[in-house]
C-alpha cells in the first residue's frame, strides 16, 4: 500500500520503504509506531526531525503476492517495481532491510541511475550471514554497493561486511534501535507469577525447555513461538500470534522476560529486548552477538547453550522483588537516555541532511 503524506512546500521528499506492513491510522487501535501512517503525515521516526520531511510509505505489501516473495526470494520484487516508477519524484529514497532494498537497487545499478540517493537502513548480514550461499549472498552485496548509505544495528554484522566487502562498510555505519516509548504507556506493569519468552526470530527453545522443566511450579508464557522445537510442559502456555495490545499487556504483568537468544550474525531479538526494559521488567538474555550491542543496566547476561547458567539466574530473582525493582528501574531510564526512538532518528536525521547535501 502507498501512504502519501499530505506535508508539502519545500522540505525533503522521501519515499519510505519498509519490508513489513503498513496500516492506515485507525483511532483508538495500538500499534507500534512504524505499523501505521497518521493522517497528519507525521510518521513514526521522521516525526522527531528537527524539520519533518515529507515522507510517503510503499510498504512490503504493495503487491498481493509478498508473502511468496519472501519465502522463496527473501526479498520483495513487487515493491521494488512500484518504488522505481515513482523514485525519481523524490529526492530520497530509505530502504529498511536489505529485502527492501536489494532489487531496486540493483534495478538502478543496471539502469545507471545516480538518482536519487538510497540509504538502506538494518542492512543485516549479506543473507543471515551465510556467505557459502553465494548467489545470494553475492546479488545482496553487488546490489548494495549502489547505496549511498548503510546502516546497521548490529556491529557483529557490521564487522562481518568490513571483511568479505570492506568498499561497502566504508560507505556505513553502526548504531543501535530505538523503541517509543510512547507506543509502551498504556500498559499496565505489574509483577505477575509467570515469566515471559517472546520471538517469532530464532530461540533457543531446546535449552529453555530444559531449564523450565526444573521449575514445574512456576508458569511460563510464549509469544509468538512457533509450534514445533517449543517446550510441551503442563507449566508452559504457547500463543503463536496475538495482537500488539495483548502482547504489551502480556510483557508488562511479567515477573521475569526471559529471551534466550541463539548466537550469530543477523539482527534478532533487539525489539523484544527493548521493548521490555522500556517497561522496566528485568530481562535475562543469552549474551550473544545479535543482542550484545543492546545489553546493558536492567539486563541480567547468562551464557548461550548454558541450562545451568539460566537456572541460577531464574531461581535468583524469581523471589526476589527488590532486585527486580532495581534492575526494571535501571533498564527504563537506559532506554529514555540511549534507546528511544528520538535518539535514533536524531542520527538519521544527520545521515539524511548529509546525503542530501551530497546529492546536490
Amino acid at each position: 500500500m502507498l501512504h502519501l503524506s499530505p506535508l508539502c512546500g519545500n522540505k525533503p521528499r522521501i519515499l519510505f520503504l519498509p519490508n513489513w506492513r503498513v496500516h492506515p491510522e485507525v483511532p483508538g487501535e495500538a500499534r507500534q509506531s512504524p505499523d501505521f501512517f497518521p493522517r497528519d503525515g507525521r510518521y513514526w521516526m521522521f516525526r522527531h526531525f528537527d524539520s519533518v520531511p515529507r515522507v510517503d510509505v510503499l510498504d512490503a505489501a504493495s503487491w498481493r503476492y509478498w508473502a511468496k516473495e519472501e519465502q522463496y526470494l527473501r526479498f520483495y520484487v513487487g515493491q521494488a517495481a512500484r518504488a522505481l516508477s515513482r523514485c525519481r519524484d523524490y529526492d530520497l529514497v530509505f530502504a529498511f532491510g536489505a529485502q527492501s532494498a536489494v532489487a531496486l537497487l540493483g534495478a538502478l545499478r543496471l539502469l545507471r541511475r545516480r538518482h536519487p540517493p538510497v540509504i538502506v537502513d538494518d542492512a543485516g548480514c549479506l543473507n543471515a550471514g551465510r556467505p557459502d550461499r553465494r548467489l545470494s549472498f553475492w546479488s545482496t552485496r553487488w546490489a548494495l554497493r549502489e547505496a549511498a548509505h548503510v546502516v546497521w544495528h548490529s556491529s557483529a554484522s557490521l564487522r562481518l561486511c568490513e571483511d568479505v566487502c570492506p568498499e561497502l562498510a566504508t560507505r556505513g555505519q553502526f548504531f543501535p534501535f530505538g523503541v517509543n516509548l510512547p507506543d509502551l504507556a498504556g500498559a499496565v506493569v505489574a509483577d505477575g507469577d509467570y515469566a515471559i519468552c517472546v520471538g517469532q526470530s530464532p530461540r533457543d527453545w531446546r535449552n529453555l525447555a530444559a531449564t523450565w522443566s526444573r521449575f514445574p511450579y512456576r508458569q511460563l508464557i510464549l509469544v509468538g513461538a512457533p509450534q514445533t522445537g517449543v517446550p510441551r510442559q503442563p507449566n508452559v502456555t504457547v500463543l503463536p500470534k496475538v495482537p500488539f495490545a495483548e502482547y504489551i499487556s502480556l510483557l508488562a504483568g511479567a515477573r521475569l522476560v526471559i529471551l534466550p537468544i541463539p548466537d550469530g550474525l543477523a539482527s534478532w531479538g533487539q525489539m523484544t529486548l527493548l521493548q521490555a526494559m522500556g517497561l522496566g521488567k528485568p530481562v535475562i538474555v543469552t549474551d550473544v552477538r545479535p543482542v550484545r550491542d543492546y545489553i546493558s543496566a536492567g539486563c541480567v547476561r547468562v551464557k548461550a547453550n548454558d541450562v545451568a547458567d539460566l537456572t541460577r539466574a531464574v531461581d535468583r530473582f524469581w523471589e526476589d522483588e527488590e532486585a527486580r525493582r532495581t534492575l526494571g528501574n535501571e533498564a527504563r531510564r537506559v532506554i529514555a537516555d540511549f534507546y528511544s526512538e528520538p535518539v535514533m532518528a536524531k542520527r538519521f536525521q544527520s545521515i539524511i541532511t548529509e546525503t542530501l547535501l551530497r546529492a546536490r
